[in-house]
């Protein structure tokens, strides 16, 4: 993917693991036993191919290897520009090759076609002209051409010869649920194969000492808190991704690679991961389908790693390496050494080859929809997590983000959606927060069960409360669009008396003075009554200016008496003007109300969400619809609604609010009364939008009850 990028400072290592600096070699976690140092030998080795990952020999190559056996190895040097850092080799010697000639699967590798020869003569031909002593090299003689691979990262030098392991310790699994790719991450996972290649995502994006990090099944993804753009060359700028398989081949992790019950573990990839391990180019005229990626020579041989087939298709694949398999993948680290796991209930043979940004397995026992055999890589960022643990978690000064982001003590962080507030982790819930809506994130931050969880405070006008949330509800990025919440955020003892009504009742709230929804059942289907006459108005307001024309004085009176004194009849010929129902739906729906829905025995029994009534309050008093003449003349009529149908909003407000409101009420269809309140309400700076809507009720009464209550409370806590 896009590893060897960005800058890596020296002290980055030892807070997280696979964020190496490219001046030295990887070292083994702080809570891991100590590899031994390398032994000095007398190799000459250039960066190119970092003498830290080799493996099996081919058996053509068997003899060629012993032979050279006592020459010194020359590594095949870097490109121009690449910055490259000494290497190290292991002592031991090759010890696979015996085993591995004899298995079936393994025998193609003897052989040599014409495709493959072309892809590594024409790769080493680079070479060659940078370095006019290497004279041959290449798999095949044909006409397919493979990618120039980058060097192999010189920093995995650090595990050669390294014997201590470290086990899995930390209980991660990948979560069931869906969890989004970060805006910090998102381009640069999707330029370069991040679906495919590294997986769907594990955690949420989170900061550290050294930066952004989120992590998926096949890798992590890394913005470092202080860049040197000069030395990336990520695609997507300051983004690179976190070196996970060097890490976990450093360390000797014990986890399993490519299933629980692997017969492989990461340790067993270290020790196929050798200089000595390299294979030696295979005789030009032997036949394979194989190829032969040329990284050193040893006197006169050419070593390298054969990369399989079905491997080297894959890795080819527009959508797992869309810019080149060096670049996207990396450079082979081993072999492809055998492994078995149990998938269904079943044996399944995989060879698992280890490059330096991937480990790539082929099972032998299944193949894909379209019937070849079965690749893909393995979930080398889960078990980065099981052996690492995740990195300390700190948190980003208020209004930064990505590469700017520097620590700090709290945080503001966004709701991602609906999710409930909890006494901890593991607690009870407490009040519940909605999509943009902002808490303040402390230090603190835990995982239980594999998860993040951040204690945070939450705000209302007048109180406030803390509590728990999990990483996966809160982003960092500062949203766009108004913040929503749960009513009990403004009153808990209110959601408790509206609970009580058993789905009878709902309320929407708008805090236009601090951009915030309370909602409780807020988008229910709710019969209008009386309140259905707002609609009726502003569609027949917005009809005259269609027609280029002011109400007359008779249009006024029916206006003036339909919303002040709640007339039926008014209500009813201006209904008749717009063209009934139609023309009213199709207003509602061009300014973003979609849910009000008529009935044919009346427009007094149609339908509508108190949500949908507050946006079109909401429009009214933003200015968001109408001429500002006929919007002025609307709010007006709604100043002046006679003093017995001022229940609710109007009954209630704070002394000294403007009030601009109409009420409804009615027997419903089934016998049942149904009551309702809307308004606008403006008092000492403050303005709030509210709708409160009942039915099936047994009385007026007990709807005037309703109404009053929730529109006293909010009242008291928004005022």
């Amino acid at each position: 993917m896009l590893g060897e990028q960005g800058n890596r400072e020296g002290d980055v290592r030892a807070a997280v693991p696979g964020v190496m600096p490219a001046e030295a070699a990887p070292e083994a976690p702080t809570d891991t036993a100590s590899a031994p140092a390398n032994t000095p030998d007398t190799t000459d080795n250039t960066p190119a191919a970092s003498a830290a990952a080799r493996t099996e020999a081919a058996a053509a190559a068997q003899a060629a290897v012993a032979r050279a056996a006592s020459a010194p190895v020359e590594m095949l040097p870097a490109p121009a520009g690449v910055a490259t850092a000494p290497a190290a080799h292991s002592q031991r010697a090759p010890r696979r090759w015996a085993r591995m000639r004899h298995m079936p699967h393994m025998s193609h590798m003897s052989r040599r076609a014409s495709l493959a020869g072309l892809a590594a003569v024409v790769l080493v031909a680079t070479l060659v002209a940078a370095h006019a002593a290497l004279t041959t090299a290449g798999s095949r003689r044909g006409t397919a051409r493979a990618a120039q691979p980058t060097p192999v990262d010189p920093y995995t030098a650090g595990f050669a010869g390294s014997t201590s392991t470290t086990a899995p310790t930390f209980a991660f699994s990948a979560p069931a649920g869906q969890i989004a790719v970060d805006a910090t991450f998102a381009d640069a996972y999707a330029a370069h194969g991040g679906a495919a290649l590294l997986g769907a995502p594990v955690t949420p994006a989170f900061h550290t000492a050294k930066g952004w990090m989120q992590f998926f099944a096949n890798g992590a993804l890394v913005v470092p808190d202080e860049q040197d753009a000069a030395n990336s060359r990520a695609a997507v700028p300051g983004v690179r991704a976190l070196d996970v398989v060097p890490a976990l081949l450093a360390a000797g992790s014990l986890a399993k690679v490519g299933g629980a019950d692997s017969t492989l573990t990461y340790a067993d990839l270290r020790a196929d991961a050798a200089t000595t391990h390299l294979v030696a180019e295979p005789a030009a005229d032997a036949e394979t389908p194989d190829f032969f990626i040329p990284e050193a020579r040893q006197g006169s041989t050419v070593l390298g790693h054969i990369v399989p087939a079905a491997i080297w298709a894959y890795i080819n694949q527009p959508s797992i390496s869309p810019g080149s398999w060096s670049d996207d993948v990396g450079m082979p680290l081993t072999e492809a050494v055998p492994a078995v796991v149990t998938r269904d209930g079943a044996p399944h043979h995989l060879l698992v080859q280890a490059f330096t940004q991937a480990v790539i397995a082929l099972d032998q026992d299944a193949t894909d929809p379209a019937g070849q055999q079965l690749v893909g890589p393995v979930d080398t960022g889960v078990a980065y997590l099981q052996t690492f643990a995740p990195p300390q978690i700190t948190l980003p000064a208020a209004g930064e983000s990505g590469a700017t982001a520097t620590a700090t003590a709290t945080a503001t962080a966004w709701a991602t959606g609906d999710t409930a507030v909890r006494t901890s982790p593991t607690g009870g819930e407490t009040v519940h927060i909605g999509r943009n809506f902002p808490v303040t994130v402390r230090q603190g931050a835990t995982w239980v069960n594999g998860a993040l969880w951040y204690p945070v405070h939450w705000d209302a006008p007048k109180h406030g409360g803390d509590g728990w949330l999990p990483a996966t509800a809160l982003t960092f990025h500062a949203p766009n669009g108004p913040e929503t919440a749960s009513l009990d955020v403004l009153s808990a003892d209110l959601t408790r008396y509206l609970d009580a009504q058993g789905g009878n009742a709902a309320a929407a709230v708008y805090d236009e003075t601090r951009g915030r929804y309370y909602l409780y059942g807020a988008t229910g289907a709710f019969t209008m009554a009386s309140s259905a006459k707002v609609p009726i108005m502003v569609t027949f307001l917005n009809w005259t200016e269609s027609q280029g024309c002011e109400p007359n004085d008779y249009e006024m009176y029916l206006l003036t008496t339909m919303i002040e004194n709640s007339n039926n009849d008014s209500a009813q010929a201006l209904y008749e003007t717009v063209g009934y129902d139609a023309p009213i739906a199709a207003y509602l729906n061009s300014i973003g109300v979609h849910d009000w829905s008529p009935n044919p025995n009346g427009w007094g029994w149609s339908t509508l969400s108190p949500l949908s009534m507050v946006k079109i309050l909401t429009a009214l008093h933003d200015g968001t619809i109408l001429t500002a003449q006929d919007r002025q003349l609307a709010l007006n009529l709604m100043s002046n609604i006679e003093p017995d149908q001022q229940i609710g909003v109007g009954d209630t407000a704070p002394q000294g609010a403007s009030v601009q409101m109409k009420d409804g009420w009615v027997p419903g269809p089934d016998g049942l009364w149904v009551t309702n309140t809307s308004g606008i309400v403006t008092v000492h700076g403050e303005t709030y939008i509210i709708a409160v809507y009942s039915q099936h009720l047994d009385s007026l009464d007990d709807g005037w009850a309703i109404v009053r209550r929730v529109a006293s409370t909010v009242a008291a806590q928004l005022a």
